[in-house]
């Protein structure tokens, strides 16, 4: 409690002297003992202290994470942003020198700088420097967006889908229906006008709301629609002034903006639908069309929760309820998928409800940061769990030891190969990249795993390239990953492919 009260003094003498503090929380380098159920469940650490509801999330190049969303109050005002170091357990709380209202704002890490982009609130675009841990503004764009997807493209490009501009009405505000393209290169925004759609990501309904786009393999953008169409699923072109199409006369289930959705393979995707339902979406460029196959459901109805992108491929779901937003069957347990027999498996539970406005990371030692909920909500969560999954433990619950990587490439280009040493004790069986993640309302527009075509050279080094080209490994930040014979992954290099 005094604790807790000293954080709160330091926050009002932040906001009213716009200087910045930091102080120490739990450290998360070592993996804790689990119990003898690690193994397949993981295990979940203590809450700990988070100074505001963190609704947006994402990873910097240089492993800290960045955090904005409300004030310390849980009032969504985005004036404040936190960064948190997960090996030194380190946060500091920054001043928003912009003076603009970020929450509710879309991001993606600008490929070769790592500054994140910021897209939304009263039409400004802000970037984040994590070399400065400084805020700036590049002006505004042709519409207001809240609530906008930001999504790299293969070219490098950003494009910015759906959002709604609350400032016209209120109660009934108008939806983005015409996507952007940023350039990084000449800080210029374009309007892909003949890409123009109520339905892929303009509907009042929910397809507004962080539509679910991903670069897809055929150089288009996929949309996962929520609506109740005939069809739901999309192709976006974002060359020229655009084009939109329906992808298939098939449908989906029904889903909406709480059931998340994520790339676990770089033509592949899970995404959460009504009633626990799970399809995964098979967008190879092979095919004529996206080929939907049902997988088990999961244990319960799922709203609000989070799905992560594991380095073994496996897809993680923490949070949501049966009903949204509401402590109405809430889902405290950890959910593994498993792609290649297509069952979940139940896992630890956490101490915390993580509703509305909760959002979950994967770290660099493979382990995922899962925080914030609420404002709206019946709890306010200023504080985070970290979930150690099945992976880092041994059947005596005892953690694993893991591949250490000695020394790697910081910066890397497709189908080349570059060379990794590492400890001699490891046999390392895959090696993969896990793009670094921004993540808020359940969706992590920047997630996907890239598997790398690996060989070990001899007991301590390796060489891997990227195999794929640039549409399904998109040029950024990516966190690699060497995974031995018990599948437990490595701490990651984080690396930029450009």
């Amino acid at each position: 409690m005094l604790i807790d009260h000293f954080r709160k003094l330091l926050l009002t003498a932040f906001a009213v002297c716009i200087s910045s503090f930091s102080y120490l929380t739990q450290a998360h380098a070592e993996v804790p003992l689990g119990t003898p159920e690690a193994h397949w469940k993981g295990k979940f650490g203590p809450a700990f202290s988070w100074p505001i509801i963190a609704i947006h999330v994402s990873l910097l190049p240089d492993g800290r994470v960045f955090s904005f969303g409300t004030d310390d109050s849980g009032l969504l005002r985005g004036y404040t942003h936190v960064i948190w170091d997960p090996v030194s357990g380190e946060q500091a709380v920054y001043p928003n020198s912009i003076k603009t209202n970020i929450f509710c704002s879309g991001v993606a890490l600008i490929p070769g700088t790592g500054q994140a982009l910021i897209i939304g609130s009263n039409s400004d675009v802000n970037t984040f420097d994590y070399k400065t841990n400084s805020l700036s503004s590049l002006g505004g764009i042709t519409e207001r967006r809240w609530y906008p997807t930001v999504l790299v493209l293969a070219n490098g490009e950003i494009a910015i889908l759906g959002g709604r501009d609350h400032t016209i009405d209120t109660k009934a505000p108008q939806t983005a229906s015409i996507p952007q393209i940023f350039n990084p290169a000449t800080g210029l925004f374009r309007q892909l006008n003949g890409a123009q759609s109520d339905y892929a990501y303009g509907w009042r309904g929910s397809n507004w709301n962080y539509p679910q786009a991903f670069q897809a393999p055929n150089g288009k953008i996929f949309i996962v629609g929520h609506a109740i169409l005939d069809r739901n699923m999309f192709w976006m072109d974002p060359t020229g002034e655009g084009a939109v199409d329906f992808a298939s006369p098939e449908r989906l289930a029904t889903g909406s903006p709480g059931h998340s959705s994520v790339m676990f393979h770089p033509n592949k995707i899970l995404a959460m639908r009504e009633k626990a339902e799970v399809n995964v979406i098979d967008i190879s460029p092979e095919n004529l069309k996206p080929f939907v196959t049902k997988t088990s459901s999961l244990s319960q109805e799922r709203i609000w929760a989070n799905l992560t992108v594991l380095p073994t491929g496996d897809v993680l779901a923490t949070g949501g309820s049966a009903v949204a937003n509401e402590l109405v069957d809430v889902a405290t347990h950890a959910e593994i998928w498993n792609p290649k027999t297509g069952l979940w498996t139940q896992g630890d539970n956490a101490t915390k409800p993580r509703l509305y406005h909760s959002t979950a990371l994967l770290l660099p030692d493979a382990s995922v940061l899962t925080a914030g909920g609420g404002s709206p909500g019946p709890v306010s969560n200023f504080n985070a769990e970290i979930y150690y999954p099945p992976y880092l433990y041994s059947k005596t619950g005892k953690p694993l030891p893991r591949p250490e990587i000695i020394r790697a490439p910081s910066k890397v280009t497709w189908k080349k190969w570059y060379p990794v040493q590492f400890s001699g004790k490891s046999d390392i069986r895959r090696a993969v990249m896990v793009r670094t993640g921004a993540l808020t309302h359940t969706f992590n527009a920047e997630q996907r795993l890239v598997p790398l075509e690996m060989h070990q050279q001899d007991s301590n080094s390796l060489i891997f390239k990227v195999d794929f080209d640039q549409n399904s490994a998109t040029p950024g930040f990516y966190m690699l990953f060497l995974i031995d014979k018990n599948g437990t992954p490595s701490i990651a290099k984080i690396i930029d492919l450009s």
